[in-house]
């Protein structure tokens, strides 16, 4: 549905199917130009009426012992919320969902940088007084271990473009959380492939390459594929699945797997238990049981998972309403001259 949603784009930009786009430049000779774009308009108005500004999440505790630590974590979701932009992501997607296809995605994760460090295997400060003190004057040495330690962190929330959200087929609900699985399509340089992916330096000619959306106008929702001139590309897949679907033992309906695939290799790179999870004592899971490929959607269509977008379903009305309005000012151009 690709070339669909490149229509919408398309008119909500300003130009006509077939016609070459001149925004940015006087019209030309030959030019036919919409004289008023309805898309443009109508997108604005329904973002602004669903969203204005990014609210301040205000949290309660459901248990009285956790009153005191509410507060904190309230002040830290809020300026991680601000820290990740999630606001401008918002509006990017409520463009897809309202103008381009009906439908919108993004991915929040957690990157972090780490360098390797020799930490201590048992803590000085958990030594008795006299070890302390032999250790301040050198009589011995507390055996250490090389880890990785996080240098910097960051939450991140960025847009999926339509054109690279993976849904099953069959899938026919609205709570994208109910697919047995979701994933994306993604590029990333060589550098940040080999920190993210743990890719070598043996496969590094049979990975990069140039980037597949300027090969074809059917990978992007931008119908201008000279735009994407990147070479050293790496392209991939990541998909999360819930595990009891396609693991017989698993015992949580919460629990997901990561997979990572990328072109050019046969085997996924990383085949691993979602990172952002834990296993409690008793089997349940701690931290997100959430899939982390987030949808969005403002209608439902039934046993359809991509329902239609607004510019979509009003587009012979708002084809009608610009053709009439352009007609009526060709009308008028060509009687001046009769008038005087």
């Amino acid at each position: 549905r690709i070339a669909l949603w490149q229509e919408n784009v398309n008119a909500r930009r300003g130009s006509v199917s077939g016609v070459p786009e001149t925004y940015g430049r006087a019209p030309q000779a030959g030019d036919e130009r919409i004289v008023v774009n309805q898309d443009w308009a109508l997108t604005k108005a329904k973002i602004a009426q669903l969203y204005s500004q990014t609210p301040e999440v205000r949290l309660s505790p459901k248990l009285e012992p956790f009153q005191k630590a509410v507060y904190w974590f309230s002040r830290e979701l809020n300026d991680a919320i601000t820290d990740a932009s999630v606001g401008s992501t918002i509006e990017e997607v409520l463009s897809d969902v309202i103008n381009a296809a009906g439908i919108g995605g993004v991915l929040v994760s957690c990157e972090q940088r780490t360098e390797p460090r020799d930490v201590p295997l048992i803590d000085p400060s958990m030594l008795p007084p006299d070890q302390q003190m032999a250790l301040a004057a050198g009589a011995f040495q507390i055996p250490t271990q090389t880890v990785d330690v996080p240098v910097d962190i960051q939450h991140v929330v960025r847009r999926i473009s339509p054109a690279d959200l993976l849904i099953p087929a069959d899938f026919t609900g609205s709570n994208y959380d109910h697919a047995r699985w979701l994933g994306h399509d993604g590029r990333m340089m060589w550098e940040q492939a080999v920190v993210e992916l743990g890719l070598r330096e043996d496969q590094k000619d049979r990975v990069v390459g140039a980037d597949t959306r300027g090969s074809g106008t059917m990978n992007t929702l931008n119908t201008d594929s000279t735009a994407f001139r990147d070479t050293d590309v790496v392209t991939y897949q990541e998909v999360f699945y819930w595990r009891h679907f396609y693991h017989a033992d698993e015992t949580s309906f919460s629990a997901l797997q990561r997979l990572v695939f990328v072109s050019g290799l046969d085997e996924p790179v990383i085949n691993e238990p979602y990172r952002a999870q834990q296993r409690g004592q008793n089997g349940d899971i701690l931290g997100v049981v959430r899939n982390p490929i987030r949808i969005l959607t403002l209608t439902y269509i039934s046993d359809d998972n991509l329902p239609p977008s607004d510019s979509t379903i009003s587009r012979f009305q708002v084809n009608e309403l610009e053709s009439s309005r352009d007609q009526m000012m060709q009308q008028r151009r060509h009687s001046i001259p009769i008038r005087w």
